[in-house]
C-alpha cells in the first residue's frame, strides 16, 4: 500500500512530531478500513481498549483538562483563563438614514403640492383628461 496523505507537522518538538505521526498512522488505518465495517469495528475496539488503559493509568484531574492540553499543544498556544468577546459594532442598513416625518411634515407637504389640471376642461380638481366628466 502507497503511503497515503501526510499531515504537516512542526518538526521542532519532538512530541509534536510523534503526535503527527499517530495522526498520519490512524488516518492512514481509517481509509483502509473505510467501508468494511467489521475492520472499523476492529479499531474501534482497540482504540477504545487503549483509551481505557490511558485513563486509568492518569490523574483524576488531567482526564479533564486533556482535551485543552491536546488543543494548546497542536496550536502551539497556551488557551487564555478569561475570554474578552465584546459585542459587534451597530451598522446601518441601507435604507435606515432616512426619518420618518410626522403628520405635520406630511400635511404641509401635501398642501404645497399641486393638483394635476385636466386638459380637457383646465379644471385642478383632481380628475385628468381619461377621467374627465364632460
Amino acid at each position: 500500500m502507497g503511503e497515503g496523505r501526510q499531515v504537516a507537522v512542526n518538526t521542532t518538538a519532538h512530541s509534536s512530531n510523534a503526535e503527527g505521526k499517530l495522526i498520519n498512522s490512524f488516518y492512514r488505518c481509517l481509509g483502509i478500513a473505510r467501508g468494511r465495517a467489521e475492520k472499523l469495528q476492529q479499531m474501534t475496539h482497540v482504540i477504545e481498549e487503549f483509551e481505557a488503559t490511558l485513563c486509568e493509568e492518569e490523574e483524576d484531574g488531567a482526564a479533564e483538562n486533556a482535551k485543552r492540553v491536546i488543543m494548546e499543544a497542536y496550536y502551539g498556544v497556551l488557551a487564555p483563563e478569561t475570554i474578552k468577546v465584546h459585542p459587534p459594532t451597530v451598522v446601518k442598513t441601507k435604507g435606515s438614514c432616512k426619518r420618518m416625518k410626522s403628520a405635520k411634515e406630511v400635511a404641509l407637504t401635501a398642501q404645497v403640492k399641486k393638483n394635476r389640471t385636466c386638459k380637457t376642461c383646465g379644471l385642478a380638481s383632481g380628475h385628468n383628461s381619461r377621467s374627465c366628466p364632460q
